[in-house]
């Protein structure tokens, strides 16, 4: 991912509205790009002060530690899905080699080879 689409996401990623492939293009760009880091933090700033208005701002420093677990645990959403995606790979492994080699035995049978 470029700068200029991680940097079109930020919006997006701060809704809430990113999720999948995207999301895990966007947060490795994010990680390692201290531009488009920068440019998310300033977001996310914003945001949380618009949403703070009419009660106390918090300070720069937690809102810096707020940002921060809300990409861990963006990190943690990409992981878990990965893991299902590798674990629904795995399972329809298994199923197909069940099914496969019932089908192989039960036409050794009819066939009479057993």
């Amino acid at each position: 991912m470029d700068c200029k689409r991680a940097q079109a996401l930020v919006p997006r990623y701060i809704r809430q509205e990113i999720d999948g492939e995207e999301m895990e293009a966007f947060l490795g760009h994010v990680k390692h790009c201290g531009e488009c880091y920068e440019e998310l933090e300033i977001y996310y700033t914003i945001d949380t002060a618009l949403k703070e208005l009419d009660g106390n701002l918090s300070s720069p420093r937690t809102l810096k530690m707020s940002m921060e677990q809300a990409l861990l645990g963006s990190e943690r959403k990409v992981r878990n899905r990965r893991c299902l995606q590798v674990s629904y790979y795995v399972l329809n492994t298994v199923v197909f080699w069940v099914v496969t080699t019932a089908f192989v035995l039960l036409l050794r049978m009819y066939l009479g080879i057993i």
